[in-house]
Order: structure tokens, then C-alpha cells, then sequence
């Protein structure tokens, strides 16, 4: 599919991403619909999102995690790249870091069974 890739900006063939990932490798997506256009270096490249999600330990959730936690902590790293590159669906890098920092911590509380009220 063509389009425009969510971390670099260049038009051109994208893959879809789904966000959230799955619970088991070859399992439904958690979020199906929750997706990004993604070019292919972007996506498993190098320096891709999935690179990144895999030094963080998010490729799947370990046996007992909280999804709810897992979901938002890949979200989070996910904004962390956005606002790495510049931009991001906020109104500038800083916003978009400040999302992906809330995020990280709302999954921490949850992590720890604790209420985010």
C-alpha cells in the first residue's frame, strides 16, 4: 500500500503496524484497528519500531502481565520515536514526549495492580 510512513514522513510503500501487538506470537492483534503506516525501514529496519520494541521487551507480553499495562507502555514507546523524529500527533516533539511519559507511567500503575484514580 502506498502512503505516508507515521515515523519518517517519506511517501512511498507502507506497512501497516499495529500498535498494540498481540498477546501470543500468531494470535489476534489486541487492538486491530489501532494501526500506523509504517515504510519498511521504519518498520523492521535497524533503527525500526520493532527493533525498538523488542530492546524494550514488548514484542509480547510475558505469562501474567497486565495488557492493559503492556498495550500502553508499546504506545508509549511508540510516541517516544515519533517525538524522536520531530513531530508527532501532538502539537510538537515536547507534547508528544510528555504523552508517551504519561503513558509509561499510567502502565507502571497498572503493572502494580494500583488504581490510576
Amino acid at each position: 500500500m502506498t502512503g505516508r510512513c507515521s515515523l519518517c514522513r517519506s511517501t512511498g510503500e507502507v506497512e501497516c503496524h499495529h500498535v498494540t501487538g498481540r498477546e501470543v506470537p500468531g494470535g489476534d492483534y489486541l487492538d486491530p484497528d489501532l494501526v500506523l503506516p509504517l515504510c519498511p525501514p521504519c518498520h523492521t529496519g535497524r533503527a525500526g519500531i520493532h527493533p525498538a520494541l523488542r530492546a524494550a521487551g514488548l514484542d509480547f507480553p510475558a505469562f501474567g502481565d497486565d495488557l492493559h499495562a503492556f498495550r500502553l507502555r508499546r504506545l508509549g514507546v511508540t510516541y517516544r520515536l515519533i517525538a524522536g523524529m520531530g513531530h508527532g500527533p501532538g502539537r510538537d516533539a515536547m507534547s508528544t514526549r510528555a504523552v508517551a511519559d504519561l503513558m509509561c507511567e499510567a502502565a507502571d500503575v497498572l503493572a502494580r495492580g494500583m488504581s490510576l484514580r
